[in-house]
């Protein structure tokens, strides 16, 4: 279990709390100096080329490996990802003169034969008109379906994205930016790692589905978990955006305190987990919490044992 105390978090190791306001904001908590997986040969951070990307030529316009702000206003990152400088490289989709246009960006041919996949990739969606960014794998001249899409205006930070893939054949990671309907729909990418394997966070859940990720109601306790995003139906408590995207429109869960008498619980359980299956003996477990009412009660987390004893 985690404790709040005055003077921080016990285990200090918990404390996960985003960084100061010194520290450009990621959109996830992590600061733009947080270790990086391992490149690979499919894997770039844009700071000396596109590496070895390349520009789709079935789309409509390329992708643009830039340094600093973009050339329209009211859209697009202020500095890269990987420096967190207004030196360092990212690459944008440039709006202006491209309106509701397609741009792609292809790794390289990867065999079927490395098996299961992650890529890893940090994202910038800031302007009134945004378009959409989405992850395909391509088989051939296929585009074949969508692995991960994000539409809409977010707030002026990157933000990070994990995509998992099992081919049954040699394929490539295709990043497509279509943009809005006017100049301030600038999309941009950078640090995309592409390694093998599962993704870092095995259990990583932003809310945005209202599967809740295989999240599951305890059926033992009095009340449920509520799935929502913008301000809860009580005034003077909770929060009025998510954390995942910055915004109204962000999916979150909460309790809802209304009609419930004092000391009610409601718990949500994890998909189940086993250790032994990852070969690893450390593990973090990090999340956000929002906590505002001038009655608030009490947030715990706690270990659960399979009846069996696992």
């Amino acid at each position: 279990m985690f404790v709040e105390s005055y003077c921080g978090v016990l285990p200090p190791q918990a404390d996960a709390r985003p960084p100061s306001l010194t520290t450009l904001d990621t959109g996830t908590g992590l600061p733009v100096s947080t270790p990086s997986p391992s490149p690979s040969v499919y894997s770039c951070d844009f700071e000396a080329g596109l590496c070895t990307f390349t520009q789709a030529t079935d789309d409509g316009f390329d992708w643009t490996r830039n340094s600093g702000e973009t050339t329209s206003t009211y859209t697009g990152p202020a500095t890269d990802h990987t420096l967190g400088t207004a030196v360092g490289y990212y690459i944008y989709t440039e709006a202006s003169n491209n309106f509701n246009n397609v741009a792609r960006l292809e790794s390289a041919l990867i065999p079927a034969s490395m098996g299961k996949m992650c890529a890893q990739f940090w994202y910038h969606m800031w302007g009134a008109d945004m378009g959409t960014l989405s992850v395909y794998a391509k088989v051939g001249s296929t585009l074949g379906p969508v692995l991960w899409s994000r539409s809409g205006s977010l707030s002026r930070k990157w933000y990070n994205a994990q995509v998992e893939f099992i081919p049954t054949t040699d394929y490539k990671f295709v990043f497509e930016g279509v943009t809005g309907t006017n100049f301030d729909s600038d999309i941009a990418l950078d640090d995309i790692f592409i390694t093998n394997g599962d993704c870092p966070g095995f259990h990583t859940c932003g809310f945005e589905d209202s599967s809740l990720c295989g999240y599951a109601q305890d059926t033992t306790d009095d009340f449920d978990w509520s799935w929502t995003s913008g301000s809860t139906a009580t005034p003077y408590t909770g929060p009025s955006v998510d954390v995942t995207m910055g915004t109204a429109y962000g999916h979150y869960v909460y309790i809802n305190a209304a009609m419930q008498q004092p000391g009610k619980t409601a718990r949500l359980l994890t998909p189940y987990f086993n250790p032994a299956t990852t070969g690893e003996t450390e593990f973090c477990w990090t999340f956000f919490y929002h906590m505002f009412g001038d009655q608030m009660g009490a947030l715990s987390v706690m270990l659960c044992r399979l009846p069996s004893g696992v």
